[in-house]
């Protein structure tokens, strides 16, 4: 399970069968498309453009669809590519949870609800909350754990992760450690990224601070709301609804406010 699929799976709140903030997660599941290319060896950043390293399929269907996407592109900025945010990427990936039997997505109660999801493997859940948690600790973690759990604290799903009181000294070293990698990005309002154009060794620690700065940063200033809010979707705070692809479980893909309908804009 990749970067995207566990922060997504984290977003589920079990209970209401929603997604937590779908305006957010879809910009942060398209940051982490680009972390996992990198983890798999298959894409670098230099001087803050995406380049390809190895073109040869890596035996997800996901991955290599993205791939081919950037291979087709001219060496795009990683700001470009984060905003190019598909319509239907949330779906997606909610599918492949489905295909890996974690949940199960049902019909909304009409015809223009959302899609209910069922959570049918909590133990995976569980696991990749402690991967997290590991990371919050700081005890020792994996390059892919420290990713995820940057996308976590750049989309303030650590605040949904660890309400309460008994977990509240985690929420706040994970929001310490982020705040570390955010103040590591320079300029971040032009998002040069710089450290990224300087990665020689540790290029996805570096990528990751770039993109947890960036997303936080523009998520603070509204941007990808108001990007999303384009699209045709509306929200208000914590939204609880979900859209999604047209043929997918007879939901409409034209459902307001949903994680897929507030695709972005290419550039």
């Amino acid at each position: 399970m990749g970067v995207g699929e566990a922060l997504l799976l984290l977003a589920i709140d079990p209970r209401r069968g929603t997604i937590w903030a779908p305006q957010r997660m879809a910009f942060a599941l398209r940051a982490g498309e680009l972390l996992d290319l990198v983890l798999a060896g298959r894409a670098t950043v230099d001087d803050g453009r995406i380049e390809v390293t190895d073109a040869s399929g890596t035996g997800n269907d996901r991955l290599d669809e993205t791939l081919a996407e950037i291979s087709a592109m001219t060496a795009p900025t990683v700001p470009s590519w984060v905003r190019g945010t598909t319509p239907g990427i949330g779906m997606r990936y909610l599918s492949r949870l489905e295909d890996q039997h974690v949940v199960q997505i049902g019909a909304g109660r009409g015809s223009s609800q959302p899609p209910r999801i069922t959570l049918i493997d909590p133990a995976r859940r569980d696991g990749i909350q402690a991967r997290v948690d590991r990371v919050a600790r700081g005890e020792p973690a994996s390059e892919e754990d420290r990713s995820l759990a940057g996308l976590v604290y750049a989309c303030s799903l650590d605040a949904r992760l660890y309400g309460g009181l008994r977990r509240r000294a985690l929420r706040r070293r994970l929001a310490r450690l982020g705040e570390q990698q955010t103040a590591a990005v320079v300029h971040l309002a032009s998002a040069g990224f710089e450290p990224v154009a300087n990665a020689s060794t540790d290029v996805v620690t570096r990528l990751n601070w770039a993109l947890v700065g960036m997303l936080r940063h523009e998520y603070e200033s509204g941007l990808y709301d108001q990007q999303y809010d384009s699209g045709g979707g509306h929200h208000g705070g914590e939204s609880h609804h979900h859209g999604s692809e047209s043929h997918h479980h007879g939901v409409e893909s034209h459902h307001h406010g949903g994680i897929d309908t507030g695709g972005g804009h290419h550039g």
